[in-house]
């Protein structure tokens, strides 16, 4: 993988020639984006982009890394977005150390520190997110 000029990831597609990886639509052109880990086949991976560590305050100035899952069937899946989807938030989450990928795309590991008070200490924090892979139905 690489960051092409507008800061976006590439890779090697099976045919030979290359493609980009999309921007997540919360990223911020100010940043870029890179995969950190992948699986052994590359048929998963993981990496960050640059954000705004606030949704619903994208103009504040900071800028902040969020996590992205990849894969050739599902694109770019920003993980903040599942964290919608869910419930769960992520906007307590500071910097991001690592971010890991099973051998068998799985499981995926992100760590990194956190906030709850603006004045507070930062605390470590480690998540393992456990993969569902989608079940096709005819």
């Amino acid at each position: 993988n690489s960051l092409n000029s507008d800061g976006g990831a590439w890779y090697l597609k099976s045919d030979g020639t290359f493609a980009y990886l999309e921007r997540p639509s919360d990223a911020s052109s100010l940043g870029g984006a890179g995969i950190a880990d992948a699986t052994p086949d590359g048929s998963l991976a993981v990496g960050l982009y640059t954000t705004y560590p606030y949704v619903d305050y994208p103009d504040i100035g900071a800028l902040t890394n969020r996590p992205f899952i990849w894969t050739q069937a599902t694109g770019v899946v920003s993980l903040r977005s599942l964290a919608d989807e869910l419930k769960i938030g992520d906007d307590d989450w500071g910097l991001l150390n690592a971010l890991r990928v099973s051998a068998d795309g799985r499981k995926i590991l992100v760590s990194g520190t956190h906030t709850k008070d603006l004045y507070q200490e930062l605390h470590s924090r480690a998540v393992v997110l456990q993969l569902t892979p989608k079940v096709d139905s005819n």
